[in-house]
């Protein structure tokens, strides 16, 4: 009876652990996938470049033309 429950225990973990492995990957996927737009959209609000630090417009109507 108890070498029946140990095998159940086992695969319960060895389930466990290949879930979590699984979930982690896809995680992984997900914030490849969202960081990005995350950079994207901070940057617009802000109004700074992630990469150069540099600043620019965040206005549509900040700069004058001539017409």
């Amino acid at each position: 009876m108890s070498i029946y429950i140990t095998i159940v225990f086992f695969a319960l973990c060895i389930g466990y652990f290949m879930g979590r492995h699984v979930g982690w990957q896809e995680g992984m996927e997900e914030a490849r996938l969202y960081a990005p737009l995350e950079l994207r959209v901070r940057a617009l609000n802000e109004g700074i470049c992630p990469l150069c630090q540099t600043t620019f417009a965040t206005d549509a109507n900040c700069e004058e033309t001539d017409t």
